[in-house]
């Protein structure tokens, strides 16, 4: 045999060894040949990690998209509560009571009910007189 030969020989008795110490060792030490190898035990764990870990990475993915779409919709809301006080605001009089807005408002309906009734009659009688 060549050196190489036996070093290949030792590795295999030595791999050998440890799958015995890791099979006795194993909570069913000795009860199948499967227990033996520990490559055939270990295969299917780093496959199930493997896709363990791709999926807590798609679920970071996920998280941290959540998080960013969050922080861009809390933006947009405060600016909008922003617009509301500043609107809330013209209301207000110095003293910080409540304009009369719904007199304001009942005023200017009636203004514009009053010129609508103006413009419509006006073009009635103006296509019915000519």
């Amino acid at each position: 045999m060549s050196g190489e030969t036996i070093i290949i020989e030792e590795n295999n008795l030595l791999n050998l060894s440890n799958d015995v110490r890791d099979a006795s060792t194993s909570p069913n030490h000795g009860s199948s040949p499967e227990s033996l190898s520990s490559s055939t035990s270990i295969s299917p764990n780093r496959n199930q990690i493997t896709t363990i870990t791709g999926q807590l990475t798609e679920l970071n993915k996920g998280i941290t998209d959540m998080s960013h779409k969050m922080d861009q919709f809390l933006a947009v809301n405060s600016k909008v509560v922003e617009d509301m006080n500043g609107k809330i605001d013209k209301f207000l009089d110095s003293s910080g009571k409540v304009v009369e807005t719904n007199d304001k408002l009942l005023k200017f309906n009636q203004k514009l009910v009053v010129w609508y009734n103006v413009v419509l009659s006006s073009f009635v009688s103006y296509f019915y007189f000519n």
